[in-house]
């Protein structure tokens, strides 16, 4: 009996980590397959549950998902995994209640549960209650090994319970504390520049961009920020420099297009500014502003047909848009005075 109990586990284990396996090289529908293989080796364990919930919820497949942690929940009710794997998925679901009760049931078994506590506080906050949420946080932030992401999030929170002047104040404090963490002094970045302190901006964007951590896109919206300060503190070489990395890291980025084209208009660089607003319109071809901003470029240097084709585009996509419709409106009227001087005169 103990031989084919032992033998039962390891055939269980295998299958586990085969299907964890299958995950890592993106064969959902294999791992899935291999978890049930799992669960028919052991139908009263309730890992081979979990695993399938997680494999079926990279499917977004929810309802299967929740059916197997549910599962796994009654199979095993001192187990704190499916309870915090059952709040995950209802915090997803937009159902904070039952997340915030998922994570309760978690706590009662560990107290100390530093993923527990963070649940806890997601749901608290979706909720809206900031202040019961900050205090889950505060204590989740003392236990944890790395308390940096959480503490970045309690500065989310401060924001939407104190204001914004109080979560910039903590994460200039937080930058004391990390001045090394790119995604910290980034962050700071952001709340300086929404404060309007441009210098400070800058300072705080250079600072990041000097250090790791940070991903691709996340480099060109600092970029972005950055290249855009630059412009209006009249750096604008450095202002086309810093826009033209960000699309080089992110050739969709359509700000970082009408921000160069902006500053090529300040330097009068007429022929350069079309062009980026014309690459802005490549990569995002349904979004009306780069076509208004180049319609209104266009009627600067009096090409005044090819700006009203660029702002009916604009028009077409932003029909709403009183302001765009005023633009076009002049337009028309400008070209049908020129097209009327232009008729020949009958003898």
């Amino acid at each position: 009996m103990e031989d084919w109990l032992q033998g039962n586990a390891q055939r269980l284990t295998h299958y586990l980590l085969l299907g964890e396996a299958y995950l890592r090289h993106g064969d959902v529908q294999q791992a899935i397959q291999t978890y049930e293989q799992a669960r028919n080796v052991d139908p009263d364990h309730f890992q081979p549950y979990i695993s399938l919930a997680r494999a079926h919820l990279l499917r977004n497949d929810q309802a299967k998902a929740t059916g197997c942690v549910e599962r796994a929940i009654n199979m095993a009710p001192n187990q704190i995994e499916p309870l915090l794997l059952r709040a995950e998925i209802a915090l997803e679901a937009r159902d904070p209640r039952g997340a915030l009760n998922r994570a309760q049931a978690a706590l009662a078994i560990s107290p100390d549960h530093v993923l527990a506590l963070h649940l806890q506080a997601r749901a608290l906050t979706a909720l809206g209650r900031f202040a019961d949420a900050q205090g889950v946080l505060e204590r989740a932030i003392s236990l944890a090994e790395d308390p940096l992401q959480l503490m970045l999030e309690e500065v989310e929170l401060v924001s939407k319970s104190q204001g914004t002047s109080a979560a910039l104040e903590a994460l200039q404090e937080l930058a004391s504390q990390y001045p090394q963490e790119a995604m910290v002094l980034a962050r700071l970045t952001m709340a300086l520049a929404q404060a309007g302190k441009r210098d400070e901006t800058i300072r705080a964007a250079q600072q990041a961009l000097r250090l790791d951590g940070l991903s691709a896109s996340e480099r060109a919206h600092l970029l972005y920020v950055l290249g855009k300060h630059l412009r209006q503190a009249g750096q604008l070489d450095q202002a086309i420099y810093q826009l033209n990395e960000a699309i080089r890291q992110d050739p969709s980025m359509v700000a970082a297009y009408l921000e160069l084209g902006a500053v090529h208009q300040d330097r009068r660089q007429h022929t350069q500014a079309l062009d980026a607003y014309r690459r802005a319109i490549d990569v995002a071809p349904d979004n009306p502003q780069p076509y208004y901003e180049a319609g209104l470029l266009l009627k600067e240097g009096r090409d005044y047909q090819g700006a009203e084709d660029m702002l009916r585009r604009a028009a077409h996509l932003a029909r709403n848009d009183v302001n765009i419709h005023r633009q076009l409106g002049a337009l028309v009227a400008i070209n049908l005075v020129h097209s009327r001087k232009t008729l020949p005169i009958d003898s």
